[in-house]
């Protein structure tokens, strides 16, 4: 993948101030480029539509020239699914090969024996992009009925004391995955999956509220199943989560958030504010976030951890209100805005990634951004959800975010990516590129003056 292979300096760039996009592309174009990309990846996200199951194996050192290494049943997963979850072998479709099989991706699983398991992150978030694009007027057709059978199985498919499933690894190098939906010992229990799963419930609540088409029975299933999510992040924080990566402790900020939202418990958003002061620390006074212990000790993926993040801190924000009469939400709010803040000047200052004689900057002009890991390569980090989430941070009017430059700085960022889906690039997570790029579909995104959308952004 290009933009992956150049060492990183040791110190931030010096801020230059960030331009307008690369050779004079403007906002308009950037957008065009972004509905192009959707529909290139709408195609793609078809073709591996109710997916079907593997149920045989070759180990990869008995598969022969030319032969292929699974068979697949007569049986698929059904509607509402998309892809196989980590699984090496490729699928036939143009130009990309990583979304249903994560071939690409599967090489960092191969200890766990990869899956043959669909990933409930990424029928949450393509379930997301359709929901954006159909609140907009551009969504493709057949977009309603994908829609409701996406949230008819995350419905189904949450496990009883309310987590979800992150993949169900192989019992050994030949079996496939269960062709099931049932916990069974030794599955991770995932704040990471029952986010994804929890925002995509709660989108389909806000969805179906604003159409009419919120029955009694559908509300009731959303609000428990969002609830039960909320109780089992309860359950496990102290354990489990107050101990994890600062981007395990954002997503289960927002599935509290998602409980808080449609059953008012003030006992979620206290938990939320809770979670989000105990790690405010962890935040370098440059903006950068220590994901792990130590100031220094930053995780190689936190690109895309950052942008976790920043979308959870901005949940949160919009869930405060500003004339709080409670005083540690008032002092909440504030110390918020300035993690919110920081984390997009940072980008600002140490991104100059379009200057052809610019030193190594954390975004490089195809849109990666580039880690912190200096005694390492760099990996090619995604930067699409740190794109959206600084627009999105323009768009709820944050002080002290520079509306016109991180406006400029996220449109650039999404426009790379959209221009390497139009050209056929690789991209591993095509479900998570394919709800960014949904999110910045929409025309009032472009304008850094925005009309101020607090109590309906999602």
């Amino acid at each position: 993948m290009p933009g992956g292979s150049e060492s990183l300096a040791d110190s931030p760039v010096e801020a230059q101030g960030w331009k307008r996009c690369a050779d004079g592309v403007g906002r308009a174009e950037v957008l065009a480029q972004t509905q192009a990309a959707i529909a290139v990846l709408h195609d793609f996200s078809d073709a591996i539509y109710d997916p079907q199951q593997v149920v045989s194996l070759t180990a990869p050192r008995d598969v022969l020239p030319g032969e292929t290494p699974y068979v697949l049943g007569s049986a698929s997963w059904g509607e509402g699914v998309w892809g196989r979850g980590y699984f090496t072998a490729k699928i036939d479709a143009p130009r990309f090969a990583g979304a249903d099989d994560h071939s690409a991706y599967a090489k960092w699983y191969r200890s766990r024996n990869n899956s043959t398991h669909p990933l409930i992150r990424d029928i949450a978030r393509r379930a997301i992009a359709y929901m954006r694009l159909e609140r907009r007027g551009e969504a493709p057709p057949g977009s309603l009925e994908k829609i409701a059978a996406a949230t008819d199985l995350l419905l189904r498919v949450q496990q009883p004391d309310g987590h979800y499933l992150v993949y169900r690894g192989l019992a050994s190098p030949g079996v496939p995955s269960a062709l099931n939906w049932e916990e069974t010992a030794g599955t991770i229990r995932s704040t990471y999956s029952t986010s994804q799963a929890t925002r995509a419930l709660l989108l389909a609540y806000q969805f179906h509220e604003e159409r009419g088409t919120l029955t009694p029975q559908l509300e009731k299933r959303l609000r428990q199943a969002l609830i039960r999510a909320a109780q089992w992040i309860t359950q496990f924080r102290e354990k489990v989560i107050n101990r994890a990566y600062l981007n395990v402790r954002a997503q289960a900020i927002e599935a509290l958030l998602a409980a808080y939202a449609v059953g008012g418990n003030v006992s979620f958003l206290d938990q939320a504010v809770d979670l989000f002061n105990g790690m405010k620390d962890r935040q370098r006074e440059d903006g950068v976030w220590a994901l792990k212990g130590a100031p220094d000790e930053l995780h190689d993926s936190d690109a895309s951890y950052t942008g976790i993040i920043l979308r959870a801190l901005l949940s949160l924000r919009e869930h405060l209100p500003d004339d709080s009469s409670d005083p540690d939400h008032a002092l909440t709010v504030s110390d918020l805005e300035r993690a919110i803040a920081k984390t997009t000047q940072h980008f600002l200052a140490a991104n100059t990634g379009w200057a052809k004689d610019a030193p190594a900057a954390r975004v490089t002009k195809d849109g990666h951004v580039r880690q912190y890991r200096a005694r390492r390569r760099s990996t090619a980090g995604y930067g699409w959800q740190v794109a959206t989430q600084i627009q999105r941070a323009v768009v709820l009017r944050v002080p002290g975010v520079d509306p016109e430059a991180s406006s400029d700085l996220a449109h650039c960022m999404l426009g790379a990516m959209a221009g390497g889906v139009n050209n056929g690039t690789l991209f591993r997570e095509t479900a998570t590129l394919m709800e960014s790029l949904a999110s910045f579909s929409a025309s009032e995104s472009a304008a850094p003056n925005a009309p101020d959308r607090r109590n309906g952004a999602f």
